[in-house]
Order: structure tokens, then sequence, then C-alpha cells
């Protein structure tokens, strides 16, 4: 067991510990400050950005080249040239110094003897003792002490954000070691995932189009006809018109431009089209700037977590067999986010949009066109087809309170609005809605061919106005397509279902076709649609009215309470009807009862999934899904939700969690109480694929 052996070693140590301390305080400090900083092994290409809190670690060690000389009182010694004093008749005179950096010299000095003097005698490596050792009274078992740090990834250098959170463990080892104990820190580095893979991708595609246009993929303010052909090699290189400083403020707009800006040779950019350059360039570096900034790391327990480790790509393949002889790993189609382009799923750390956004569940339901579409009358295929409007709601426990259905005519600038005519996975089934939603069909099984949406024809909104369409559960069986100008076709089908008894938009928008003839006769809406439509009692709930001294009351058109609370006045009031939506779906959904059909008298939470099912296994709707918000790969793709056969975790499982609680709770050392409850605080919910705490 290595232990220190002279005060000076441990003074030098602590000495460093103080001064890397007090390097990171200056630096936290002055986050806006330019990092001026020499050179570390790296060639010219690595100079410092001018950026307020990120910028490439060679690390700690070239900030403090540039900031310690602030210790001590040395603030003069990083005068730009010169002092002010007061000249005559009080005003400002200069005055040339010599600048003068024998503090911070002397400090460098210091560290690099130190860090010398530990490669040579190894004091970072630690191997299994083969005997426990009682350390200053304390068991052997206890003498021992273990740190790791989440394996920073590898696709560019390490930044500031890394240097403060690895100062956690940085501390925590010296401050264990000077107390006697054997301490044992591996580092490893993250290549795994869709992230290298994606920027080489990205950069091979920018390449292609430089070699197509002849100039380099490099934004405006960068020289791009500046290229070097070896003809042997077939290499260019690419060289900045700007400075390298100047280069790293952010703005770069390519994938060459950011490798550039991290210092990357022009010559060697276009090796980094190969992912596996990725591998072997930034991990080395990452290992240079962690050793200059003197952690206490045993170097030869370091790896890359790819297939390239085989002893770490072992451990993880016993890992998950282990979980899976446990049954915490399961195999299924389970709904998830997807990329086309790189045809796989794209987890979070593979998102350059959109982290975070999880699957969403709709019930499309299939309402079958009664009436013929004049403008689609040439269409052969469509003449002997079951054609279907297809509607997604969130609420298909309400469909019983349908009155009509919406169709969008025209965008808020009047230009026409298309929907499609698409193939469904079943044969001679047709379905009209928007491409988006086609599109994510595709990938969960509902169209011929999986990740192919087959376009048999496309139909202007405008011409699908005054269809007769079949109500599944409706009290009307069959309604009428009306117009609705909020309706936004990259989210859900384009196709909208109308129940103004529980959605405030859809009365008002109802409530405006039937009192401004004008509005209908633009949309060439007959009266008679609409002027016998009054809402459907579906929910009953207790309403209250937000003002002080209101008393409560029950209501079967939650809707139209709400809608006279916030003083909407037409479907314009789109402040008014948000307020009103809101509390609305909140009283339907978390305390209604059901009035209407098989459930009457339920709660709707409980009757929403088994009215949903009822309504697939009559064949009368689809379950369908697809991303909350905008998501997009950092291969520049924009995501769906697919279907996917996956080996997957079961982190909302209740008998796993039980157990981390009880391990939370009895034998899980914390550092504060402030941690441990904030722990007790979550429950994680598995809702296909993503965690809901």
């Amino acid at each position: 067991m290595r232990l220190r052996a002279t005060w000076q070693q441990w003074h030098l140590e602590h000495h460093l510990l103080h001064c890397l301390l007090m390097g990171l305080a200056s630096a936290l400090g002055a986050a806006c400050c330019t990092w001026k900083a020499a050179e570390v092994g790296r060639g010219a290409g690595a100079l410092l950005p001018q950026q307020e809190n990120r910028f490439p670690l060679g690390a700690v060690a070239r900030m403090q080249r540039g900031c310690l000389m602030r210790l001590r009182g040395g603030q003069e010694d990083a005068l730009a040239g010169g002092v002010s004093s007061q000249g005559e008749a009080g005003k400002s005179a200069t005055v040339k110094v010599p600048k003068s950096y024998a503090r911070r010299d002397l400090l460098l000095k210091i560290q690099d003897d130190a860090q010398r003097r530990w490669e040579e005698e190894k004091i970072f490596e630690e191997d299994s003792p083969e005997d426990a050792v009682e350390v200053a009274g304390v068991p052997g078992n206890k003498s021992k002490y273990f740190a790791t740090f989440p394996y920073p990834y590898m696709n560019g250098l390490l930044h500031l954000g890394h240097a403060f959170s690895l100062t956690k463990a940085e501390f925590a080892v010296g401050y264990q070691r000077m107390q006697g104990k054997q301490c044992l820190w591996p580092f490893a580095f993250h290549c795994t995932g869709m992230p290298i893979q994606a920027a080489a991708d990205t950069l091979q595609r920018e390449l292609l189009h430089a070699d197509a246009e002849g100039e380099a993929p490099l934004a405006d303010g960068v020289a791009g006809n500046e290229e070097e052909r070896d003809a042997d090699a077939g290499a260019v290189r690419y060289q900045s018109g700007k400075s390298k400083i100047a280069a790293k403020r952010g703005n770069a707009k390519t994938q060459a431009e950011v490798l550039l800006s991290m210092g990357v040779p022009g010559e060697e950019i276009a090796e980094f089209r190969n992912a596996e350059k990725w591998l072997g360039y930034f991990p080395s570096l990452a290992r240079e700037d962690l050793k200059a900034m003197g952690l206490k790391i045993d170097w030869r327990r370091t790896f890359i977590t790819t297939e390239a480790s085989p002893w770490y790509d072992a451990f993880v393949r016993w890992q998950f067999r282990k979980l899976k002889e446990l049954e915490k790993v399961k195999f299924g189609k389970r709904l998830s986010i997807f990329s086309p382009r790189d045809r796989q799923i794209c987890a979070d750390h593979d998102r350059a949009v959109g982290e975070g956004v999880c699957p969403q569940e709709y019930t499309l339901i299939k309402m079958r066109l009664i009436s013929s579409i004049a403008a689609l009358s040439d269409v052969q295929e469509l003449r002997d087809a079951e054609i279907y409007l297809l509607a997604a709601t969130l609420r298909p426990e309400t469909m019983y309170g349908q009155t009509n259905c919406w169709v969008l005519p025209h965008d808020k600038e009047g230009n026409d609005v298309y929907y499609g005519c698409y193939r469904t996975h079943v044969a001679g089934e047709i379905a009209i809605m928007s491409e988006q939603a086609a599109v994510n069909m595709a990938y969960q099984s509902l169209s011929p061919s999986f990740g192919k949406a087959e376009l048999v024809c496309r139909v202007k909104g405008a011409d699908l106005l005054g269809l007769e369409v079949t109500a599944p559960l409706s009290l009307l069986k069959v309604v009428r397509t009306l117009p609705l100008l909020t309706i936004v076709m990259g989210k859900g089908t384009g196709i909208v279902t109308c129940v103004p008894s529980d959605a405030p938009d859809d009365f008002a928008a109802l409530a405006d076709l039937q009192r401004k003839a004008p509005l209908r006769e633009k949309y060439n809406i007959d009266a008679s649609w609409v002027l016998d439509l009054a809402p459907i009692p579906v929910i009953e709930s207790v309403y209250k009215h937000d003002a002080a001294n209101s008393s409560a009351g029950t209501t079967r058109c939650v809707a139209e309470e709400a809608c006279k609370e916030y003083k909407v006045a037409s479907q314009n009031d789109r402040a008014q009807l948000a307020l009103a939506k809101e509390k609305a779906y909140k009283l339907g959904f978390y305390e209604g009862t059901m009035v209407i059909g098989h459930l009457a008298g339920v709660k709707v939470e409980q009757a929403k999934p088994l009215i949903r099912d009822k309504l697939v296994e009559e064949g009368h709707a689809y379950i369908y899904a697809e991303p909350e918000k905008e998501v997009t790969s950092r291969s520049g793709d924009k995501c769906v939700v697919a279907l996917t056969d996956q080996w997957y975790l079961t982190y909302g499982e209740p008998v796993w969690q039980a157990q981390v609680a009880e391990h939370l709770e009895n034998t899980c050392e914390m550092y504060s109480a402030d941690t441990r409850s904030r722990f007790a605080q979550v429950r994680l919910h598995d809702v296909d694929g993503c965690l809901f705490i």
C-alpha cells in the first residue's frame, strides 16, 4: 500500500490543491473575461475561445496559466502593459511598465515539478492489497476509497462544466488520500450512441456538398475556396479566413467549422467522416487535459465505451444478462421516438432538438365517408374503396357528444391546404389525413409497408367541407364536415372531432357558425347543417367559478360554463379560450362522471381507457402516436414515433421501485438530508419508453 512518505510531498499536494481551488474561483468569478493561455503540448490549433463560460479545457492547467497571476495580490502582474495615474489638471496618464509573470511562473513550475514526480513515481496507481491494512486506527476494510465520474462524451473537447463537476471527485480523493486511505479513481470516455456517428455523417454530407459546389463547408466569414487537394490521398485542407480565436466565438455553422474551432488541423478535417477517427482523437486530448489538471486518476484503468474495449463490452453484456435473469429487462414492441434517416430509435442524447420529448398517444376515430368528393370523382382507386376521415383525439370518452367534424379549408394567409388520401394496412381502405400523420402511421404498422406512406392522391381542404361522415358512438350517427381555422396540420391528423359540450374551442367555433351568416356563406355552409346543432351531455362535473363567494353547482356542459366565466365571445379569443380549456379539461377528466353510454355513472378517468378499447375492438378506431413536440436527431432528421421490437428496462415496475425505495431509506449513504428528501419524492412511471416523475 502506497501512502504519503514525506511531509514535503503532502505539503506539495496540499499547496497545489489550494492553487487549483483558487484558480477555479478566479475562473468562475471572471467568466466574462477572455482566457489568455499558453499552449500545452497541443500544437497551434488549441487556442482558447473568447466565450463566457465554456472553453476547451486544456483545461484548468491552461486556465491557471492565464489566471493564477491573480493569486496572493498579484493583480499588478495582469496589467496589459501599463498602469494609470493622475497627471496634470487631473488628466489620466498611462505609464508603460514591463509585464511580469514571476509569481505565476513560480506556481506553474511547482505544478510541473509535482506532476512530473507523480508520473515518475506512479503515485496514483493503486492495486488491490493482499491484506487489508489498518490505517490510523481505521479498520482495513474501511481504509479504501473509490471514486468515479460520469463518462464525458467524446464528440468534442472537455469544457468548464466538466472541470467544475470534476472538482467534486478531485477534492474528495485528495482529502481521503491525506487521511491515509488507499484511493482508486479510474476514468473512462463515453463513445457509444449516435452523436459521434451523426456528426461524422453530417460532415460527410458537407464534404459531398462542398465537392459539388467547389467550395469548403464553412460559414459566412470563413474562406471557403482555400482548398489544397492531395491527389494521392484525396484529402481536403480547409483554412479559415478569420483568426482561430474569432472562429471559436460560438458562431460555427457547419460541422467542419465546429472541428476547426476545437483546434483540429484543417488537413485532418476530412478524416472525421469516419466515426472511428473521433474515438482515437478526442479521448487522447481529454486525457492530456485531465492529466494537466492534476487529477488523481489511475490511468491504467481507462477505456472507451464501445466494442473497441472488449473487457468493458463484456461487462455490459454480463450486466444485461443479469438484469434479464432478474426480469428487469424485457422484450417486445414499444412506441418510441425514431429517426427515419438513422433507421433507429432516437434517444435523448441522440437529439439536436426535443430532449425529454416522449410519444403522445391518440385515438384515431374512423369516420366513414358517406358523401362523394366531387373533386376526386376521376380517381379510379377511390371508387371501390372504403374511405375514412381519421380524427386524432385525446378524449375518446367524449365521442358520444360529437356534433360535427372540423377540417381546415386554408391557412392563415388564405392559401389552399391539402390533405392526402393514403392506403392503410387494411386492404381496400383509404384514410384522409395530413402528411405528417401518414408518415407516423407508416412506422406504426398502420400502412401497407413499414416506413412508407402510400399516397393515392391529394385533396384541398375546401373540397372536404359539407361532407357527411359516420360518427362512432355519437347520438347523431351521421355528422357534417365544417370549417375550423385554428387547426394545426403539423399536430394530429388535421381532422378534428367537435364536442361542444366538453371542448370550449368547439363550443365557441360552432357558436360562431350559428350566429354569423357571412361566415357560413364564405364557406358555402348551409344553415340547416348548423343551426339545429346543440351540445350533447356526456359528462357531469361540479363547477365553481374562480370569483370569490361563488357557489359550486353541477353542469353537463362544462365548455359552455367555462366560456361564460372567461367571457369568450368568439373562437378568436385565444387567451380566454386557453383558460377555459384548461379548466374544462381538468374538471371533466379528473372530477367528471359519465352520464351516457354503457359506462354511465363511472368516473371519466376510469372510463376513458375502456371506451378507447371498445372503439378499437369494434373497428371504429386505431391507436396512434406522434412526438409530443418536434424532435430533430443530431443527423438533422425530423423524428417520428415508431412501433419497433426492442429490449427495455422496466424502470417503472412497482416491485423494483419498492426495492430502490428501501435501499434509499435504509442502506444508501448520502451527504445531506435534502438529497434524501428529494429522492423520497421521486416516483417513476414508465410510459412507452419514457420516464415520468
